[in-house]
C-alpha cells in the first residue's frame, strides 16, 4: 500500500508519531516504527463458551522510540443469533504480550426480546497504553519496557450457550434481513503512537 504518512503527514508541533488506520483485510501498512500486517478477515465468527481471539483484532506492535503512548482500539459488529440469544450477551478481553489488560474488561447485552432481536451494534474495544510507568503494571495498561514487538489482541466469549453470537455479522439490511446467513463485515483496527 505504500507510506501511510506519504499520504496522511503527521502535522508540524502535534504529538501524534504514527498512526495506523487498517480496514482487516490483510494490505500491509509502513509507518516509522516498521511494516505491519493486520490479519485477513473473510467470514464471520461465531462464540463458544471459552474466550478465544476475534478475527481481526490480533496485531504486532513495536512503539517508536519517543512513544509516550500507544492508543489501541478494534471496532468490530456484534451479531446476536435467534431465539433468546437476542440480547448478544458476551464478554471481551484485551490483550498485551499474552497477558490480559484487565482494567480494559468490557460486557455486551441489549435488550432481551424472545421474538424480535434487533440488537446488532458496532463494538469499540479500545484503551490507551501508558509507556512512562516505573514499573510494569500491565493489568492496568501501564508498561516501563515495552520497546519490543508484542501482540495485541481482544478475546471474546459468549455468556452461555444460550447466547451465541456471530462477530462480523449483520443480519439485517436494506428494509429486510439478508440471505440465508447473515451477511459479514470487515473489521476496522487503528493504533495510534504519541509523544
Amino acid at each position: 500500500m505504500g507510506n501511510f504518512s506519504d499520504k496522511f503527514p503527521v502535522a508540524s508541533g502535534s504529538n501524534l508519531i504514527e498512526e495506523i488506520q487498517a480496514c482487516c483485510d490483510g494490505s500491509s501498512y509502513t509507518v516509522s516504527s516498521g511494516t505491519y500486517t493486520p490479519e485477513s478477515v473473510t467470514g464471520k465468527q461465531t462464540s463458544t463458551n471459552s474466550h478465544a481471539k476475534i478475527t481481526g483484532s490480533a496485531i504486532t506492535y513495536t512503539p517508536p522510540t519517543d512513544a509516550k503512548y500507544v492508543f489501541y482500539n478494534f471496532r468490530f459488529m456484534i451479531n446476536p443469533q435467534n431465539n433468546n440469544e437476542h440480547s448478544g450477551h458476551s464478554s471481551y478481553k484485551l490483550h498485551v504480550g499474552g497477558t490480559e489488560v484487565t482494567a480494559a474488561r468490557k460486557h455486551f447485552s441489549t435488550a432481551y426480546h424472545s421474538s424480535y432481536g434487533h440488537g446488532i451494534q458496532l463494538f469499540d474495544m479500545g484503551f490507551v497504553f501508558d509507556l512512562t510507568a516505573a514499573t510494569n503494571d500491565v493489568a492496568n495498561g501501564k508498561f516501563s519496557d515495552w520497546t519490543d514487538a508484542r501482540e495485541i489482541k481482544v478475546t471474546g466469549r459468549q455468556y452461555n450457550t444460550n447466547y451465541t453470537v456471530d462477530w462480523h455479522a449483520n443480519k439485517w439490511r436494506d428494509g429486510g434481513s439478508t440471505t440465508s446467513t447473515s451477511e459479514w463485515t470487515r473489521p476496522m483496527l487503528t493504533i495510534k503512537a504519541t509523544k
